[in-house]
């Protein structure tokens, strides 16, 4: 072989040496990116999700939020991780490639780079058709998320009522459509994955062909370096179509998080100061909640303690959320100690607030982690006297690691009793100023006279109790009285019971 065709094939080694180099490099940064993009964007969804209004939350189901948060994520995790660094790796392989291709024969290479273009719109064409799979086969794994996310619980009314057998038809159906959705997807996406295996025999006659056609025009050794470059187009041609399968894949878990983040969010996105100390007065004015109630006027002086009543659906559970701004009035201000809620720091407004409620159950972890949930900066002597005053004190001692006692998610695994004393210590630990209290007679019917009343007796905070307990009503203040025309409000001078 002449010097020529050695210098040709050594440039088409180093070519491969290059590529193989630049593969291994493209992978760990590839990883790198994808990490910390995905971090960044699981981070800005806990904080989105924890600024949404609890009105808009209270619509969405684990099960489809975990989707949002694992799914999703890894989806844009495979594109930016691996798609974005894949195609531009593919991108400068296949310019480098053709480039090379035009050194040995412009005809050579003009030839594979139509062969190139005519794969890359047919992958673009495939575009549509895929992005509506996905999104089907998304569609369909957020309705199965859903409904296990609520059947699969320890006292799901699946086992209490026996419809094991029921739900079992329902998932089997689910299952079946997801598998589906999910056939339908891969069989588009492994037929464009497929392609590369027949480009690749493709280009190599091409170059063939074409070497024939200009036989007087080129070498041997031109025509093996040829080869050698087209089948190492093979690799970066496989990965732009796995790449396409990536951003399909991206364009729809984009699509569903971008219409999640575009919620409306307390989050105005300005830092806002924190609330000052105060003594607790909470006062709305001319409030209003689209549906709930309108042009509600009410104070709580400071230190008082309030029982609303009402039937349901009249607004009282309404009332406590606009006190913890969980959500904002459709009109009107609630202040907290003459600064408005919403001109405020949220996390400085849930510290000044202290709250018990069904819907706020303990969390899974030690009994020590639940108590200062609230007060992480709680002392052992702050934690003891809240243990005392809450009667828990006994009961911790006798279990056998002490506050650093595990319990289980919403502590199904400990007696109502102790979960009933445990969240009113952890409401009360590091002591708000505004204490919450919902739904009084179920969540707080067995330890009411021995736990709470104490609690209330010890307790400077200003306290809003929903009951419908002729004692706690004889104990309050003051009354709220809700009903569809409104809040009526009733001066208490009784002082049984656990008044102040």
């Amino acid at each position: 072989m002449r010097h020529s065709d050695h210098g040709k094939c050594g440039g088409s080694r180093r070519f491969r040496s290059h590529a193989n180099v630049a593969a291994r490099v493209e992978r760990a940064t590839a990883e790198k990116l994808g990490q910390s993009y995905l971090m960044a964007t699981r981070l800005l969804l806990f904080d989105h999700v924890n600024n949404l209004p609890s009105r808009i939350l209270q619509k969405r189901t684990q099960g489809v939020m975990m989707v949002r948060f694992v799914a999703d994520l890894n989806a844009l995790n495979d594109w930016v991780g691996r798609g974005l660094a894949s195609l531009l790796v593919s991108a400068i392989t296949i310019l480098a490639a053709i480039a090379v291709l035009a050194w040995l024969s412009p005809l050579i290479a003009a030839c594979v780079a139509i062969v190139i273009a005519i794969v890359l719109a047919l992958l673009a064409i495939a575009g549509t058709p895929l992005y509506k799979r996905v999104r089907k086969l998304r569609s369909e794994r957020g309705r199965l998320a859903a409904n296990l996310g609520e059947r699969l619980g320890a006292s799901s009314p699946v086992r209490v009522f026996g419809r094991a057998r029921g739900e079992r038809a329902r998932l089997k159906k689910q299952s079946k459509r997801l598998a589906e959705a999910a056939v339908s997807q891969i069989r588009l996406a492994s037929l464009l994955r497929a392609l590369p295996d027949a480009i690749s025999p493709i280009l190599t006659a091409l170059v063939l062909v074409t070497s024939l056609l200009q036989s007087e025009r080129i070498d041997w050794g031109s025509l093996l370096a040829s080869i050698l470059v087209v089948n190492l187009l093979d690799s970066p041609i496989r990965d732009l179509s796995r790449v396409f399968v990536f951003l399909q894949n991206f364009r729809a878990a984009r699509d569903v998080l971008g219409r999640f983040l575009q919620l409306p969010s307390l989050d105005s996105g300005q830092q806002l100061p924190p609330l000052s100390a105060g003594p607790g007065q909470l006062v709305l004015k001319d409030v209003s909640v689209d549906g709930v109630f309108q042009q509600v006027n009410v104070q709580a002086q400071a230190g008082t303690l309030i029982a609303i009543t009402g039937a349901s659906g009249t607004g009282k559970s309404t009332l406590l959320g606009l006190a913890t701004r969980m959500f904002d009035p459709t009109q009107g201000t609630v202040s907290l100690d003459g600064q408005n809620l919403s001109e405020h720091d949220l996390n400085s407004i849930r510290q000044a607030v202290g709250t018990i409620s069904p819907s706020v159950p303990l969390l899974r972890g030690s009994i020590r982690r639940n108590l200062t949930y609230r007060a992480r900066a709680a002392t052992d002597a702050e934690i003891d006297q809240t243990l005392r005053l809450c009667g828990l004190t006994e009961a911790i001692e006798a279990l056998p690691r002490g506050l650093a006692t595990r319990i289980a998610e919403h502590a199904t695994d400990i007696p109502a009793a102790l979960r009933q004393r445990l969240i009113i210590a952890r409401a009360i630990m590091g002591k708000p100023r505004l204490l919450l209290i919902d739904d009084a007679d179920v969540l707080l019917d067995t330890v009411r006279t021995e736990t709470l009343a104490p609690v209330l007796q010890n307790n400077n905070a200003t306290i809003l109790l929903v009951t419908s307990d002729p004692r706690w009503l004889a104990a309050a203040d003051a009354i709220w009285h809700m009903d569809v025309t409104g809040l009526h409000i009733y001066k208490n001078n009784t002082t049984e019971c656990c008044k102040k």
